[in-house]
């Protein structure tokens, strides 16, 4: 990271493999510009990822949507002592990485772009963050300090590099993969096993790839913790789907006045005078949310 805050390149190219530990490095660097006199920003796909960003950083970040706009309506303005930071960059569009570089570019500002090739692919056309790490090169961060246990670092590593008969071998072997007979014995035992850990006071999640799934998930989850009689006795429909109180929740639309994006929550008021809903997120927030905001939660 040293070669990062002193090169005085206009774009450093940095690859960290999952846990090793780049929010305690983009943490220090930050200090690093911070007491140099440089104004730092960060900025990544996901509205979540940002908030991650700056919570485990402490570098001020938002969507890279946002970003990208605060620039080109001079909200945000650039010059030879601003570092924009862009996490998980190997997500992120040729064309978007594009304007952010050309802004950057013309008004002498450093850009440090975070990833991991071998990790999410972008949706929109990409291809540039391998580039500019094939052509430019970089730091990379190789040693993965999250995992605890010998066989977790291996495992991830054979993930990484596509050999996914290793890596599964691993997980079965670890009990960290469970089978089923049938896709709807499957479902059952993922609902449930969320149930218990729910019940626990657990943070945990279910995903799945498509949204039908994600629904019926969903439906099931909230039905068995509404048997439980872990839900409360208000409850509203807005835009075809109920809500009430205890619900969890996710944001599905960022809205940064309100203090929400990607944020997931619980329900802790139905304010029908107001016509608004009550959020209590993960992280301790209170934020409210207006009714007549479409869909504004799942």
């Amino acid at each position: 990271m040293r070669r990062v805050c002193s090169s005085g390149d206009g774009v450093e190219v940095v690859v960290g493999i999952a846990g090793s530990g780049k929010p305690y490095a983009l943490a220090a660097a930050r200090d690093a510009w911070v007491t140099s006199g440089f104004t730092v920003v960060g900025c990544s796909l996901a509205a979540r990822a940002a908030k991650q960003l700056e919570q485990d950083a402490g570098i001020p970040s938002a969507t890279l949507t946002r970003v990208l706009g605060d620039i080109e309506r001079h909200r945000l303005p650039l010059g030879d002592t601003t570092v924009l930071v862009v996490d998980e960059a190997g997500m992120v569009g040729t064309r978007a990485l594009a304007r952010l570089v050309d802004h950057a570019t013309a008004a002498g500002a450093k850009v440090v772009l975070v990833g991991d090739p071998g990790q999410l692919p972008e949706i929109d056309a990409g291809g540039a963050f391998r580039g500019l790490r094939a052509r430019l090169g970089g730091a990379e961060l190789t040693e993965n300090r999250r995992q605890s246990k010998a066989w977790e670092p291996r495992a991830l590593q054979s993930l990484r590099a596509g050999d996914t008969d290793d890596a599964i071998d691993a997980y079965v072997d670890h009990e960290r993969v469970h089978v089923a007979p049938t896709e709807q014995a499957v479902r059952d035992d993922l609902v449930n096993a969320w149930v218990r850990s729910y019940l626990e006071h657990e943070d945990v999640l279910m995903v799945a790839a498509r949204l039908a799934d994600v629904d019926d998930l969903n439906r099931r989850a909230r039905a068995s913790v509404r048997a439980r009689g872990r839900l409360g006795r208000d409850e509203i429909v807005l835009a075809g789907r109920p809500y009430a109180t205890c619900d969890q929740v996710l944001a599905l639309r960022n809205d940064y006045p309100a203090g929400v994006h990607g944020t997931r929550a619980t329900l802790e008021q139905i304010d029908t005078t107001r016509q608004q809903l009550t959020l209590r997120s993960t992280d301790s927030e209170t934020v409210t949310v207006p009714f007549a905001t479409r869909r504004p939660v799942t």
